[in-house]
């Protein structure tokens, strides 16, 4: 668990600052965020042990026994529940500030609520069977061991993938894969003056040829490419599925809106959940087509409003 746990911390961020400049295995595994998360993670662990030692312990035929047994479990569980509401506390102290905005800003106002309905749940279920130990089954722990999964575990990893964005690892790597400042300790170079220098699609290994430079033919497709390439690791480019893209905009159907709000959210990274990329004129435009082709489908042509959006791309 410790091993997870220091590589799930470092995604989050390094350890210590002293790895973008020095780098090195400790500075970047072992920080505050570390411990405290794999102290949470063992209570957890704990309270995981308790309900699934539910199932054993409610399919035991000797009344004694089981009452012996439930109550320990029930007592484990009530303990490292408590323990893992307080251990959460100490966890979100320790995250990065974007994190912090972005908990406060991007996560459901019900998130936090039913996290605490979740752990009370929980306790209550232990407290139950302590007091009523005739109440657990093998069928019933089960049940529970799935409420667990779905209500508690399930929500908190998804949170814990969100708080991160928009980085994939280390506060340096876009989850788009664009290296997005410098790790002088490992010899890593930021990618965005280069980007900025000669465009995105230039500078990707994964890009067709044919759309390495957008034209007036290949506008939509190079800007669908653009979006797989930029969009599609947090959002999905269909209607459904992880935040449809085309939600939103809107259905807003103009493309130098959606170019000028490109521009303004992803070129110049003051979004802080969202990646700094720099698209020139040429990408923007033809990711706002392809977004507006999103919201209608159905529509021959989207609405182009300026003479500049409106001028064909010289090839």
């Amino acid at each position: 668990m410790l091993i997870i746990i220091g590589i799930l911390s470092f995604m989050m961020w390094p350890g210590k600052p002293e790895w973008f400049t020095e780098g090195g295995y400790l500075n970047g595994f072992y920080g505050a965020n570390t411990f405290a998360q794999l102290a949470m993670r063992t209570a957890f662990m704990f309270t995981m042990t308790a309900v699934v030692g539910g199932v054993v312990a409610g399919a035991i035929k000797d009344a004694a026994f089981k009452k012996e047994i439930t109550r320990k479990l029930a007592l484990l569980g009530m303990v490292s529940t408590v323990a893992g509401g307080l251990l959460l506390q100490w966890y979100m102290a320790t995250l990065p500030e974007s994190a912090q905005v972005i908990a406060e800003n991007r996560l459901p106002e019900w998130f936090a609520m039913s996290l605490v309905v979740t752990l009370g749940g929980i306790f209550a279920w232990f407290a139950a069977t302590w007091l009523q130990p005739r109440l657990l089954t093998p069928s019933i722990a089960m049940g529970m061991t799935v409420a667990v999964l779905v209500f508690g575990l399930w929500p908190e990893e998804v949170a814990r993938e969100s708080l991160r964005k928009p980085y994939v690892a280390g506060q340096y790597v876009y989850s788009n894969q664009v290296i997005a400042r410098d790790v002088p300790g490992l010899g890593i170079t930021s990618e965005i003056p280069l980007i900025e220098r000669q465009g995105f699609l230039p500078s990707q290994v994964f890009v067709p040829d044919n759309l390495r430079q957008v034209t007036a033919h290949n506008a939509l497709e190079a800007g669908r490419s653009l979006a797989l390439t930029t969009c599609s690791n947090c959002h999905s480019l269909s209607p459904t599925g992880m935040r449809p893209l085309a939600n939103y905009f809107g259905g807003n159907s103009d493309v130098a809106m959606v170019k000028t709000y490109l521009q303004g959210a992803l070129g110049t990274g003051n979004t802080i959940y969202m990646p700094h990329i720099p698209l020139n004129d040429d990408e923007a435009y033809a990711l706002a087509r392809f977004i507006v082709s999103l919201n209608a489908p159905a529509s021959p042509q989207p609405v182009v409003r300026t003479a500049a959006a409106a001028a064909p791309i010289k090839e």
